[in-house]
């Protein structure tokens, strides 16, 4: 899944599902429901790599990085 799949990798910080896939969805509910899923682990690591690898700060010093570059 291109966009959502590049930030969210399946099964470590997220449950991934195609679109308009209702019994995919449900699954994937049902399993943070039933405790097959440690939602919490899996949210704290989704936190942690947001923080790391997609903040505001670092695209900003990412793409100021590739203007100092092209100047």
């Amino acid at each position: 899944m291109p966009g959502i799949g590049d930030v969210v990798r399946e099964g470590v910080d997220g449950l991934l599902f195609p679109p308009g896939d209702d019994q995919c969805l449900a699954d994937a509910a049902e399993s943070f429901i039933a405790g097959k899923v440690d939602w919490l682990a899996m949210s704290e690591r989704a936190r942690n790599r947001h923080a790391k690898e997609f903040s505001a700060n670092r695209m900003a010093s990412e793409f100021a990085a590739v203007y100092r570059e092209l100047i």
